[in-house]
């Protein structure tokens, strides 16, 4: 009887084992699966890699303007977009006086950012900085003072010319007065620190259509 008891007992400590085990190993799948479309989920989209261009091809993009996107290399490969359509007639249309340089990621933006930083800096002309972005005078321009600004949002480089004045002497006796309203370009620098954001959200939706 004794005997019949303790294999009664060994036989539901089998039971509970493969039932504990059953319910761990389902367990464990489901951490698995869980974890996996997390990772799917937050998996980071590759901007240029994914891209529908070869190297040095370039295709025009209709979005308001058009805006030609050329994919090209450096250190790491990226995606140039810029436009010569349209300039400044209304609050709103700041955007179509930015050129744009998209990476994969925000480390190769960084790279292309750190590298224009020493050239420029080096020159130390027109020169303001922050944390993600520098201001200076475009080096060897004999004609013109031109001043560029460079903001780093996340995988974005943003250019914008914020000074661009022609300095070559005219000798002209009629002189024509420019027409219409004339944009001030250095209110980019502010509308670039204020809206970086939004501005590289238009680059990769509405441009690249990501």
């Amino acid at each position: 009887m004794a005997q019949e008891k303790k294999k009664g007992k060994q036989v539901l400590v089998i039971c509970l084992s493969i039932v504990i085990g059953l319910v761990c190993l389902y367990l464990l799948m489901s951490l698995i699966a869980f974890f996996a479309s997390r990772l799917e989920s937050v998996k980071k989209t590759r901007y240029v890699t994914d891209y529908h261009l070869d190297h040095h091809e370039v295709e025009m993009v209709e979005q308001g303007t058009s805006w030609q996107v050329y994919r090209d290399f450096d250190h790491d490969t990226y995606l140039w977009i810029r436009q010569w359509d349209r300039t400044w007639e209304q609050p709103g249309d700041e955007i179509y006086l930015m050129s744009f340089k998209v990476f994969d990621s925000a480390s190769a933006a960084k790279r292309e950012y750190n590298d224009i930083y020493k050239q420029h800096k080096a020159y130390e002309a027109g020169w303001e900085e922050g944390e993600t972005w520098l201001i200076s005078d475009v080096p060897d321009v004999m004609d013109s003072t031109i001043t560029l600004m460079v903001y780093r949002e996340d995988n974005v480089l943003i250019y914008a010319y914020v000074v661009c004045i022609d300095e070559y002497p005219h000798y002209y006796e009629d002189e024509i007065e420019p027409t219409g309203v004339i944009y001030d370009r250095w209110q980019l620098k502010d509308y670039i620190i204020e809206n970086a954001p939004e501005i590289r959200t238009y680059v990769l939706h509405d441009i690249l259509g990501y």
